[in-house]
């Protein structure tokens, strides 16, 4: 917004099992960070709801993903997202080109077909 770039930039406030995406067609979006609740069942709604609104070729990124043990025993929130892209796994590897954990960081990306 400092930049005046506010209108390119959509930060949905709201927990996705409740919001309605009606209002942004598919592929509206270049890139979306899943971030919110960090709840397993929060983390597949953010991600079913934002997949038909990323382009093709578009970036998708998960905050709080580390598949090493020792950091998912730590902590809850990598608890959560870990095993929200365990479930989502076959849909991911499906609808993504390249899906990549930045080794060390708690960071997923993918690249959407």
């Amino acid at each position: 917004r400092e930049k005046g770039l506010g209108h390119r930039v959509c930060q949905v406030y709201c927990d996705s099992r409740a919001w309605d995406t009606s209002a942004y067609p598919a592929g509206f979006f270049d890139s979306v960070m899943i971030d919110g609740g960090h709840q397993t069942d929060v983390v597949l709604s953010d991600t079913r709801k934002a997949l038909p609104l990323l382009r093709p070729g578009g970036l998708m990124l998960w905050h709080d993903y580390c598949p090493r043990p020792e950091v998912i025993a730590g902590s809850t929130a990598v608890q959560g997202v870990t095993s929200a892209i365990e479930t989502l796994l076959p849909e991911l590897r499906a609808q993504f080109s390249t899906l990549a954990w930045i080794n060390p960081s708690h960071i997923l990306f993918g690249l959407k077909k």
